[in-house]
């Protein structure tokens, strides 16, 4: 089951928001986005969604789904993200305290106030904040282990 917690320090008083989801998420309910290295240009795939899961007056808690972009990129083309598309919703005062790349798909947690934009901030800057990362792999590891070191892409011809 999901859970996120979240501290919102609102000047002296603090407030403890605790999420658990009411439905498991499961890998095969996300959409599948077709990654290509042919015709990347590094902007928002198609089909490319996100989902409130929790909204109150602090803060916003999105399940991001990949190929959408966190935050808008400076060309036009990349101007459709995950904070566009809130901020056009939600208004301009939504903050980042945190980003998820382009292709990583999971739970985002956007500041509504700027207390709660500073508290969130202080909290991962403090590495309070536990994130768990799911990899998928083709085929079967040979053994457990710890990878220490840099992963990327394969990167498939269409």
């Amino acid at each position: 089951m999901l859970r996120c917690c979240a501290l919102i320090a609102a000047g002296t008083a603090e407030a403890l928001t605790t999420l658990t989801a009411r439905r498991r998420i499961r890998a095969t309910a996300r959409r599948r986005i077709a990654l290509s290295a042919a015709k990347d240009d590094g902007a928002t795939l198609p089909g490319a969604t996100y989902e409130v899961l929790h909204e109150d007056d602090d803060i916003l808690v999105v399940d991001k789904g990949a190929g959408l972009l966190f935050v808008p990129g400076r060309q036009p083309h990349k101007h459709d993200s995950l904070i566009s598309r809130v901020r056009s919703t939600r208004g301009d005062a939504v903050g980042v305290a945190h980003r998820l790349d382009r292709d990583t798909s999971g739970i985002c947690v956007l500041a509504k106030t700027k207390a709660a934009l500073r508290a969130l901030s202080i909290q991962f800057q403090d590495r309070q904040v536990n994130k768990t990362y799911v990899g998928a792999v083709a085929g079967v590891p040979a053994a457990e282990g710890v990878i220490d070191g840099a992963i990327g892409k394969i990167l498939t011809p269409d």
